[in-house]
């Protein structure tokens, strides 16, 4: 084996095991935004985008996970009584439909784009993840939570969904 090919395996599986952690990592970081009580194990959709880094820096994101059965029905008999007491960034859960406050733009009913266009940073986001997310918002029978950094997380017990939305 030439000394060419054996340099080009060894960068290729450099290259493979640096992808292959930064994967882990980037997983790792996005299931850390949600309350382990959740079960949660994977995410199933996610949209990010910064803009600068540090202090002014801005950065909007939208993510998609799936519950399992035992947790879901679990939240829907229990209600706002399971999130009390949840070690987590989140505080104030409430049931939906979500009440406006700063974080939202002026449109009603509420909807992700108007969250995460708020301060003029705005993602493409599926559209239909965007839609499950604004209906869960604007009816009832959901939950939700604010974070630092302008994150927001919403339950949806009915669908075993969680949405996590930012924009900061």
């Amino acid at each position: 084996m030439s000394k060419t090919v054996r340099v080009a395996a060894v960068l290729l599986v450099f290259v493979v095991i640096v992808f292959g952690w930064y994967r882990w990592y980037l997983n790792s970081h996005h299931l850390s935004f949600v309350p382990r009580e959740l079960g949660v194990t994977s995410v199933d959709y996610s949209e990010e985008k910064s803009w600068g880094f540090g202090p002014g820096g801005n950065e909007t994101g939208f993510l998609a996970y799936t519950m399992p059965p035992q947790v879901a029905e679990k939240i829907e008999r229990d209600g706002l009584k399971f999130f009390q007491g949840l070690r987590s960034d989140y505080w104030n859960w409430s049931s939906t439909p979500v009440v406006r406050n700063n974080n939202w733009g002026r449109e009603q009913p509420l909807t992700i784009s108007g969250y995460l266009g708020h301060y003029g940073f705005m993602i493409e986001v599926d559209r239909n993840l965007e839609a499950e997310a604004a209906t869960a918002l604007n009816q009832p029978g959901n939950f939700y939570a604010y974070a630092r950094g302008g994150r927001m997380i919403v339950v949806v017990p009915q669908s075993r969904r969680v949405f996590v939305v930012y924009a900061g």
